[in-house]
């Protein structure tokens, strides 16, 4: 039975008890009504924490969700920046390489040519 009907009948017997001055059903009514006040509380608490529990479960959903997006940004950033050194890096490298050919090239023309003209 629920907590309303508890009330309810419980309020119908306390009233039935005043009037046919039955002090048992008039007791036994306004236990049954109080019970059903009672419950009718824990109904709501029951709702209140259920909300609650709701709520929470949304805010890490969220929290989670948010999350795993600044990971996947900071994964893509962090790609990106990679990306970006390791191209610079291998440009440095080509010119390091041209230079240093170049050197060497100017290097062996200058020995050939002091090898050749004495």
């Amino acid at each position: 039975m629920g907590a309303t009907s508890h009330q309810v009948k419980g309020h119908a017997k306390e009233v039935a008890g005043i009037v046919a001055g039955d002090k048992e059903l008039q007791s036994t009514g306004r236990a049954e009504r109080k019970e059903g006040e009672a419950q009718a509380e824990v109904d709501h608490a029951v709702h209140t924490v259920e909300d609650g529990l709701d709520s929470a479960r949304n805010a890490a959903d969220s929290g989670l969700e948010k999350a795993k997006h600044l990971l996947d940004t900071g994964f893509d950033k962090t790609k990106d920046a990679l990306d970006t050194g390791l191209d610079k890096t291998k440009d440095l490298v080509d010119t390091g390489l041209d230079r240093t050919k170049g050197m060497v090239d100017t290097g062996v023309d200058k020995a050939k040519h002091l090898l050749y003209t004495k």
